[in-house]
């Protein structure tokens, strides 16, 4: 059976209320193919709209146990933490791949186009008044989001020039 045809037929499970089979069927490609993220992915907007955040964690959770190499998936449970407005867990998501540059080659290049977004997010949007005046203590906060971002931009010229010149 071949994952990338399964990913339409659980996700029309999904839209005929046959959410159960399509969970079953879901968790049995991951099962046979634990690198097949298309998969976890349509399980993870699944249990979002499904009102069921702590299953979406889970299968981020495994999704990153099952690919331990990839910091866009460690960034994807950092990104579901901010958008719960959890800022502890997601500094320490991050901050798990900027402690492991030998797993994790470009985490920190990531991490850094990451973590202004995250930012600025909780910034204008939180709810809790603790984690806004948590971010305004830290003064530098916005310099560095911007020197990280200019530091994206001019790495994205540098791969990217070789290719129009």
């Amino acid at each position: 059976m071949r994952p990338d045809l399964v990913v339409g037929w659980v996700q029309a499970l999904f839209a005929d209320n046959r959410s159960a089979d399509g969970e079953r069927l879901a968790l049995q490609i991951i099962e046979k193919n634990k690198t097949f993220a298309p998969m976890y992915d349509v399980l993870y907007r699944h249990y979002l709209s499904g009102n069921r955040p702590r299953d979406a964690e889970d299968i981020l959770k495994t999704k990153i146990a099952n690919n331990p190499g990839d910091a866009s998936y460690v960034l994807q449970l950092a990104g579901h933490y901010a958008s719960a407005k959890n800022l502890s867990e997601t500094q320490n998501t991050v901050q798990r791949i900027l402690n492991d540059p030998k797993g994790f080659p470009d985490g920190r290049l990531q991490a850094g186009i990451f973590t202004p977004a995250w930012a600025s997010g909780i910034r204008h949007s939180s709810n809790s008044k603790g984690d806004l005046d948590r971010l305004k203590k830290r003064k530098s906060w916005s310099i560095r989001s911007a020197w990280r971002t200019r530091l994206w931009f001019k790495a994205r010229r540098m791969t990217l020039g070789g290719l129009w010149s």
